[in-house]
């Protein structure tokens, strides 16, 4: 497959502390490495541990943004957790690595309904051992998706069944993410020292896929991120990758194209990344020990630098829709601090939306700072998008009233997204 290459205009930019979104580190992780994360909102987050005085593995939450950790109860804290995936409060699937050499199913996966004081071992009678890689995405309580090794494991009703989706062959699973229960992509390499990476696209829910492999050596697809339906991004970055290639796909999959990012510095490596809606991210870029953290509003058409961290190995980025945070395989923890919204500022001050519950119809009111481009939608839980609107409006009170009466009852996402950001708002439809 060819791939096409965007021109990109690296800019970087002078901007005052009191507008400029910056990562503070904060040290509330003490003695322990973050294997991964997975958070609801900005303050509701769930984190996978390797205590580095005891080497045992652990599972904690934080209900206030990061500033306390809980430690909570493990399904078993001598294997190895590989993944996590958090659908909803106190619902938690882990995805581990029994470590010890008498089981022949050594890849496991549990479940636990109540924060951890009781587990479910939703494991099938035989999987795939695999070569010491695991991922699980779950789009909420039900659906979900494991993936260890050539083999990907689906399950509609919790983990109670799992089908075995057919993959194309000569695809390893590395990453995984799905913006709702049929739309997703898988990041993979090739299973050879080549390391050659690639992705697979799925509209049907793992019925059917389209591959591509980008052909170039030591490009393991680490990390991965759907948007929206049709938008995705993949980056080679974490094991199996020494280059700094991201690959973005407007259609699903079905042709994808190389983004330029940042490559100035010299032995510059692609860490992660993350996007909260289709233009606006970050990527992690490290260079001689230094981490370097750069964000883009236009879906990676330019890119401006946002700040320079004198550490290492800050492979793991989550952000929510008014922070951030940022860790890897050292005992630190950065947390995106910005008064003004994740991407530098935000135009819009305050959204509401009223009575929420509501049996059918809410009113929207936003507080607007400047004139600007907005674009209003509703997804539901699946990620069915149910209702969109652009708009070009001025300063001051907007209100808007939805009818979702003839919707299904349940939550719903209401994402007001500008050139500078997004602000979401969840509206329960009873």
């Amino acid at each position: 497959m060819k791939l096409k290459r965007l021109a990109v205009c690296l800019v970087t930019l002078l901007i005052s502390s009191e507008t400029s979104a910056q990562w503070t580190e904060v040290n509330v992780t003490p003695n322990h490495t973050a294997k991964s994360y997975d958070f609801l909102d900005d303050n509701i987050g769930y984190a996978s541990f390797q205590n580095m005085t005891t080497g045992l593995f652990e599972l904690a939450k934080t209900i206030d943004g990061g500033d306390n950790w809980i430690i909570i109860n493990p399904p078993d804290s001598a294997w190895d957790f590989k993944d996590i995936s958090v659908p909803e409060d106190s619902v938690i699937y882990v995805v581990s690595r029994d470590l010890s050499l008498s089981v022949p199913n050594k890849s496991k996966i549990f479940k636990s309904n109540d924060d951890g004081a009781t587990w479910i071992d939703l494991t099938p009678d035989t999987t795939n051992i695999g070569m010491g890689f695991a991922v699980v995405y779950f789009v909420d309580a039900l659906v979900g998706y494991w993936g260890i090794a050539d083999k990907l494991y689906k399950t509609v009703d919790g983990g109670v069944n799992w089908a075995e989706p057919n993959l194309p062959l000569g695809y390893y699973i590395q990453s995984i993410h799905f913006n709702d229960a049929n739309n997703g992509v898988l990041g993979t390499w090739d299973g050879t020292f080549a390391y050659l990476g690639g992705v697979l696209s799925t509209n049907d829910g793992g019925i059917t896929w389209r591959d591509t492999t980008f052909g170039t050596g030591s490009s393991t697809v680490g990390t991965v991120k759907q948007t929206s339906e049709n938008v995705t991004y993949a980056g080679t970055a974490g094991w199996g990758s020494n280059g700094s290639l991201l690959f973005k796909t407007t259609d699903n999959g079905t042709t994808w194209t190389e983004v330029s990012i940042p490559d100035t510095l010299s032995n510059t490596m692609l860490r992660t990344f993350d996007f909260i809606d289709d233009n606006a991210g970050f990527i992690v870029e490290e260079s001689n020990d230094t981490t370097y953290l750069y964000k883009t509003v236009d879906g990676g058409v330019s890119w401006s630098l946002n700040q320079v961290i004198d550490t290492n190995y800050l492979s793991e980025i989550h952000l929510t829709s008014n922070t951030g945070y940022l860790t890897g395989n050292l005992n630190q923890f950065f947390k995106l601090q910005s008064p003004t919204g994740i991407m530098g500022f935000s135009t819009v001050n305050s959204i509401m939306a009223y009575p929420n519950p509501s049996s059918g119809r809410f009113m929207m009111e936003i507080q607007i700072e400047e004139p600007q481009n907005m674009v209003l939608r509703i997804l539901s839980i699946l990620g069915e998008e149910v209702f969109v609107e652009k708009l070009n409006i001025s300063t001051g009170l907007y209100r808007r009233e939805f009818d979702l009466q003839d919707n299904a009852k349940g939550i719903y996402m209401l994402h007001v997204t500008t050139d500078l950001g997004v602000k979401s708002l969840k509206m329960v439809l009873d």
